[in-house]
């Protein structure tokens, strides 16, 4: 299992419509994705000097490399940020991380909580 990560913060007052877009149409296509297995979207209200900002952060699940490149394409470290996104966002990373799952407590009967797997 391959977990790809991303982050972006929006202004407080565009963080919802951001969250509607993501969920409602990104998440929404992964879907049709063979080899995606699901996604979480966290959320933070930022303090400081980033006050008024929203952070949030991006969590898919993957099969394999080649099922990433059906959504991201070859250069698959490169973020996929259409021009929509961009105009909700005030600031978004270049490029995304990728993991392997090498343990997990909460598919191993560690919680109630079960992720998209």
């Amino acid at each position: 299992m391959i977990v790809r990560t991303w982050r972006c913060q929006a202004l407080a007052d565009r963080a919802d419509a951001y969250h509607a877009y993501l969920t409602g149409t990104v998440f929404r296509s992964l879907d049709d994705i063979d080899g995606h297995r699901g996604a979480y979207l966290l959320r933070r209200d930022l303090d400081g000097e980033s006050a008024g900002q929203v952070e949030f952060q991006a969590i898919t699940f993957w099969d394999s490399v080649e099922a990433i490149k059906q959504y991201a394409g070859e250069e698959i470290g490169v973020a996929v940020v259409k021009p929509e996104a961009k105009a909700m966002l005030s600031d978004f990373d270049r490029f995304v991380h990728h993991y392997t799952l090498i343990h997990d407590t909460v598919r191993d009967g560690g919680g109630s909580f079960h992720p998209p797997l």
